[in-house]
Formats: structure tokens, sequence, C-alpha cells
């Protein structure tokens, strides 16, 4: 095949990709599903709600926290992209990675029927041992995924929910979250290349110094 015939296909193919897309199905959280042997229908909501309602698990947490600085630094976003090199992209093409960690994790006092059962060996996390982990990657964007794990962003936002009481943990409550901005060549310059811990120096040195609300920097990132 010519290089011309490849070409010819390459587009056609990005072209019905397209069409596929601009077709498909978008669902609204009321739209139904009608499952047999159910006497009510379910909505779309309420997969949401079974799947995404506790906010308190880690990965959801995580993904709960990268739409709330969407929403703190009024960047308007259609959805997230789960596997875009970073968690938000400024107007302006500024990269920002989100990173989220807390004294409580849903583990510790759900049990595997999804009942409030707190263990007491499970105790609040110390704070000598709060981390944020998985800082570097490789390009996502590349389907070889030939390169060398680095920092993908420019700035690196550390989310860190403070309550100790998890009678009163609520990821809707902002007086419960400290947001800390980082920039990435500071994060190399300190040594932490693929965590950050509150025993590495940079923190415990530089953390609350670095401390900046992303609401009232949102100006600088647009």
């Amino acid at each position: 095949m010519r290089h011309d015939d490849l070409v010819y296909v390459s587009k056609r193919r990005i072209s019905l990709v397209r069409g596929i897309m601009q077709q498909r199905v978008i669902l609204k959280p009321t739209d139904i599903i009608e499952i047999p042997l159910q006497s009510e229908p379910a909505i779309l909501m309420d997969f949401w709600q079974w799947a995404f309602g506790d906010l308190c698990d880690d990965d959801i947490k995580g993904v709960f926290v990268e739409w709330l600085v969407h929403k703190l630094l009024n960047i308007k976003t259609a959805r997230r992209v789960s596997w875009a090199n970073s968690d938000v992209i400024t107007p302006s093409g500024i990269r920002i990675e989100v990173k989220s960690s807390a004294y409580w994790q849903s583990w510790k006092f759900i049990n595997e029927f999804g009942d409030f059962e707190l263990k007491e060996k499970y105790v609040v996390m110390p704070p000598n041992r709060i981390r944020f982990s998985g800082l570097v990657a490789r390009d996502s964007t590349d389907a070889n995924r030939n390169g060398e794990p680095s920092l993908k962003s420019d700035i690196y936002i550390f989310a860190f929910q403070k309550e100790e009481s998890i009678k009163n943990w609520n990821a809707f409550d902002l007086t419960q979250w400290e947001f800390y901005l980082i920039m990435a060549e500071d994060l190399l310059k300190h040594g932490a290349k693929s965590k950050l811990t509150s025993q590495t120096k940079y923190a415990k040195d530089n953390f609350y110094l670095t401390c900046c609300p992303p609401c009232h920097a949102s100006s600088r990132f647009h």
C-alpha cells in the first residue's frame, strides 16, 4: 500500500471514530433503565449513588477532589478524562495534578456487606503517615509508552482532608480540607520524585508555607 493510501485510510478511520463519538448516546441522570424482574425501573443516578456515593473511599475521594479543584478554580470541563496526563488543564495551558489524602478511609469502618463497623484496630492515621503518591507516570498519550516515568504537570495540588472524627467527616465541608500548591520544579529540587510524605524534608520545612487555597489563586490560572 502506498503512503498516500495509508494517509487516506488513517484519515478515514479518524473520521469514522469522530462520527461514532458524535452519535454516541449520552445518558442523563434521570434516564431510565428497565430491569427484568424489578418492580421499579432504575435511573442513572441510582448507579452513581451505588458506585460513587461514599466519598471516603480512597479512589472516589481522589476523583471528587479533582472535580472540586475544577470548581474552586472556576475551570469548566465537560467531563473527567481518567487517562489524561494531568487532572486539570487550564484555558491558558497550565497543567495541574491533584492528589488527595486523609486521616480516614472507608475500609476502616465499612465491612464487606456495606455496613458501618468501626474496627478498633484501625485508628486515625498519625500525621507522620500522611502521604501523596503516584506523582510520576509515563506519557498516557504515547501509545507505545516507551518514555521514562516523570512529572507530567506544572503544578501539583495536594488536598488533605483533616477531619479526625469519622462521625463529623464530610467531604462537602470545605473547612475540613487543606490545599497546598507546589511547583513541579520544587518537587524535583527537594527530592519528592515519586511521592510526597509528611516525612519529606521539603514538606516539613515548607508544606504549610506553600498553602494557597485554590479559590484565592484562580485568577492566576486563566
